[in-house]
This record gives structure tokens, sequence and C-alpha cells, in this order.
């Protein structure tokens, strides 16, 4: 909605350099999702804080409410987005506890496995703890 929301105002006003200024018109859209993000809720602070914009906006079919339906949108995909971002650092802290783990076991598991090449040599049981037998 907020290309035909932008799309729509620049047409509404196209001669009102202050509105295009106060609602970033005249910048192209972000690719990265920070600087869109910031865009968008710029957009629609802007649009909302100037009760002038929103009456004239409302000629347009950008209404009031449907801006206020955008920005609970946008505030829902920002509670997404801080989501996905907590559950990617939980992600990364497992990640680096199990290398952690890893490192303090590998001479352990080292010294394990040279033994039981020794002790199991030519017995397939080898290969159940990981051991390729030739």
């Amino acid at each position: 909605m907020f290309l035909v929301f932008s799309g729509l105002l620049r047409i509404l006003f196209i001669r009102d350099i202050h509105a295009w200024k106060t609602l970033c018109l005249d910048e192209s859209i972000p690719k990265g999702y920070p600087a869109w993000f910031q865009m968008v809720s710029n957009f629609y602070s802007q649009l909302t804080g100037t009760p002038d914009l929103q009456t004239k906006a409302n000629t347009v079919g950008v209404t009031e409410a449907k801006v206020a339906t955008q920005k609970q949108a946008i505030a829902a995909l920002q509670s997404l987005k801080e989501s996905q971002r907590k559950e990617s650092a939980e992600a990364q802290a497992a990640i680096d506890a199990r290398d952690a783990a890893f490192v303090a076991l590998y001479p352990q598991y080292a010294d394990y496995i040279k033994y039981a090449k020794i002790l199991l040599a030519g017995n397939q049981v080898l290969e159940a703890i990981g051991v390729k037998v030739k």
C-alpha cells in the first residue's frame, strides 16, 4: 500500500515542494530493510501528524483509517523483525556454545578414536562410532 499511497500523493502534491520534502516523495525507495522501514515510518507519521496533508490526502482515497491500518501493519512487521532478530541471536548463542563444547571435548574424542582404532582394528564396530573401516 505504501507504493500506492506514495504514488497517489506524488500526483496530488506535484506542485507542493513542502509536502514532497515532508513525505520524502522525492526519494527513491531503499532496498535495505532498515532504510525502507525508516522511510515508510516517516511517511505515515508525517501524514498523520500534519493535518493539512491528511486532509488533502483524503481527497485521493488516502484516508485516516487506511493510514492507521498501514501504521498498525508496519508496527506488526517491526515486532516480527525484532522477534526474528532475537531468535537469530539465541540460535547463534546455541551454535557458539556447541562449538565451545566441541573444542573442549575434541582432545578426549581424538584419543578415544585412536584407542578404538587399535583395540577394534578391522572390526565393523568402528563404523558405529563414525570411523570408516577400509
